[in-house]
C-alpha cells in the first residue's frame, strides 16, 4: 500500500473554488440512470469530533474550554496562499453536466489563536506545533545537571555532596578535551537515608555527542574506576572512549540505570529542571 505524504509546489489553480475529498467526509453516490438500479450506495460514517476553524484575527476568551489543533505534516503546498476550508459534511457527486448548488455553512465554528481577552468571543485553541524538539546545548547540560540535583535534594529532603573535576586522560587520544580544554565531570552522592546512598555521574559533552547520565548504587565509591573505563579505548572489546563500559559497570555496582537528557522542546529552564528532577527521582527510588 502506497501513501502520499505531501505534494509541494503545486501551481495555483485559476478557479474560484476547488473541493478536495476528505477521509472524514462521507459520499453518497446516486445511481446512474443507465446503470443497475440495485447498485449499492457507498457511505462512510461521520467523524466523532467536530473540526474547528482557526480565526487569527479574533481574540479568544481568556477562560473556558481549550481546543488542541493537531496539524498534520501531509498536505498540498501551493506557490501562493490559498484559503483552505473544509467542504460541507454531505458531499454528493452529481451527474455530468449538472451545476452544483453550493450551501454556505452558517454555523460559526471558529477558534481564536491570539492572546486571550475577557472581551474575546471565540473559543481558545492551542496549536500542536510540528517543530522538532530543540536539544539543549551541550555546554549547558552540565550546569543544568547541578541545578537539577539541588532541586532534587531540596524537594525530597535528601543530602547532597557534589564533586567536579577533569576526566582522566587515559588512552583516549583527544577525547579528554573539549574545545582544547580539559573535559569536565560532575560526580554526586545523594544520601536518601542513613546508610543508603545513590551515586550519579554527568560528563561534559561536545556538540553532537550523546551520553546518558549514570545513576547507580554500590557498596563502595567506584566513580574513579568508572571514569577511567569511560575514557579508555579497548579494541578487543570494541570499546571506545566516551562510551559507558556497561559490562564493567554491572560488575562494579549493585544496580544502575542510564537516564537520557531532556530535550528543550520550547520549555523554559525551570520546566526542564522540574521534568528532569521528577524523572531522576522516579528512577532513584527503584534502585
Amino acid at each position: 500500500m502506497n501513501e502520499i505524504r505531501s505534494i509541494a509546489g503545486v501551481p495555483t489553480p485559476e478557479l474560484y473554488e476547488i473541493e478536495f475529498e476528505h477521509p472524514e467526509d462521507y459520499i453518497n453516490l446516486d445511481d446512474d440512470k443507465n446503470e443497475d438500479q440495485n447498485k449499492k450506495k457507498k457511505k462512510y460514517s461521520e467523524p466523532a469530533t467536530n473540526p474547528k476553524k482557526i480565526d487569527s484575527s479574533s481574540s479568544p476568551r481568556s477562560k473556558g474550554k481549550r481546543y488542541t489543533i493537531n496539524i498534520n505534516k501531509a498536505g498540498f503546498h501551493f506557490d501562493t496562499y490559498l484559503d483552505l476550508r473544509r467542504s460541507p459534511r454531505n458531499v454528493r457527486i452529481l451527474p455530468k453536466g449538472t451545476e452544483p448548488e453550493l450551501v454556505e455553512n452558517q454555523e460559526d465554528n471558529t477558534v481564536g489563536i491570539k492572546q486571550g481577552k475577557n472581551t474575546g468571543k471565540r473559543p481558545r485553541a492551542d496549536i500542536d506545533k510540528l517543530d522538532k524538539p530543540e536539544p539543549i546545548k551541550s555546554s549547558a547540560k552540565l550546569q543544568l545537571f547541578e541545578i537539577m540535583l539541588e532541586t532534587l535534594a531540596e524537594e525530597s529532603g535528601w543530602k547532597l555532596f557534589v564533586e567536579k573535576g577533569n576526566v582522566p586522560k587515559v588512552n583516549c587520544r583527544s577525547a579528554h578535551l573539549v574545545a582544547g580544554l580539559p573535559r569536565q565531570f560532575c560526580y554526586a552522592e545523594i544520601q536518601l537515608s542513613e546508610g543508603f546512598t545513590i551515586y550519579a555521574i554527568e560528563i561534559e559533552l561536545q556538540t553532537k555527542e550523546t551520553l546518558s547520565t549514570l545513576f547507580y548504587r554500590s557498596e563502595a565509591s567506584t566513580y574513579k574506576q568508572i571514569l577511567n573505563d569511560l575514557m579508555s579505548s579497548n579494541t578487543e572489546r570494541n570499546q571506545k572512549a566516551m562510551q559507558w563500559d556497561r559490562k564493567n559497570i554491572k560488575k562494579l555496582t549493585v544496580s544502575d540505570f542510564f537516564l537520557g537528557h531532556p530535550d528543550k522542546k520550547n520549555l523554559s529552564e525551570e520546566e526542564i529542571n522540574q521534568s528532569w528532577s521528577a524523572r531522576a527521582k522516579q528512577k532513584i527510588l527503584t534502585l
